[in-house]
Formats: structure tokens, sequence, C-alpha cells
């Protein structure tokens, strides 16, 4: 995206549509690649915070840096 910009912004006036199409696609992009990051967060990050006992008790937030429980979730879920 700051590849795109700098071409856009030192960009020739004939040349100055293309490279401003080029970077309005650019930001288009990293704010889709931010949207799917946020979604894939919230599926990771809701069952590391919801879990709950075999009794029915919510269990205290496990530690969303733990790589070994965000792979068990992406793996389908937690194992207790």
């Amino acid at each position: 995206m700051r590849a795109a910009y700098e071409r856009w912004r030192q960009a020739e006036n004939d040349e100055n549509a293309a490279a401003f199409t080029a970077y309005s696609a650019a930001l288009d992009r990293e704010e889709r690649a931010g949207n799917i990051y946020a979604e894939l967060v919230g599926r990771i990050s809701a069952p590391l915070h919801n879990r709950q006992d075999g009794r029915g008790r919510t269990t205290p937030p496990m530690s969303t840096t733990s790589s070994e429980n965000v792979a068990q979730v992406l793996d389908g879920g937690l194992r207790d």
C-alpha cells in the first residue's frame, strides 16, 4: 500500500488518475485484509474467553498468547 501511495504521489499529471486508481485498490485490499483478520481473531478469542467447566460454570479466560491454545481452536476446539 505504501508503494502504491508513493507512485500516486510522484505520478506525473497524465499518470495521476491511473496511479490514484491503483492506490485506491490497494486501500480496498488493505481494508479487506483487516476485516478478515478481525473476523479470525474473533473466532479464536471467543472460545478462549467463554469456556465452561463440567458444571456449567464459566472458567477464567485462557491466555490468547498461547500458540497451543490458538492451534487447538483452529483445529476444532479446545481440549481439556
